[in-house]
């Protein structure tokens, strides 16, 4: 474990090295061992830090607060027969749109081919083309 992240975990989750992740405790250890005054130094600051936390307290919420919260939350509409609706013509409209996408594609494809839609030559030179290189079998 590199000096950093002995640091990192040290201010992230205080001097007891059981609260540090499962992973990391070996190497923690290890590295106290390897270096003790460094070590000691950052355990020594992370456990005052521990102590005032130990010793503060957070009061639990009032009912009132509580009920003010819960009442002041935005209100999920009932899907019911309107809201099937709405989707519903989401949806419509997503498939709509991707049909009207491909039809300005393809429209496209055939008024830019150098080839005469009628004739059908910009298939048989796609395949002519595929077969010189051999990908047709």
């Amino acid at each position: 474990m590199h000096s950093q992240r002995f640091h990192d975990l040290t201010d992230s989750y205080g001097s007891d090295l059981r609260r540090w992740p499962e992973a990391d405790r070996a190497a923690a250890q290890s590295f106290i061992d390897a270096h003790p005054e460094e070590a000691h130094a950052a355990l020594a600051g992370a456990a005052d830090l521990d102590r005032l936390l130990d010793r503060s307290s957070v009061p639990a919420p009032s009912a009132a607060l509580r009920e003010r919260i819960i009442a002041s939350a935005p209100r999920r509409a009932a899907a019911g027969l309107g809201g099937f609706l709405w989707r519903g013509l989401g949806l419509a409209g997503i498939g709509v749109a991707g049909a009207a996408a491909g039809m300005v594609l393809a429209g496209f494809v055939v008024t830019h081919s150098p080839y005469d839609a009628d004739d059908g030559a910009y298939a048989v030179t796609a395949f002519t083309l595929a077969a010189d290189e051999g990908d047709v079998q």
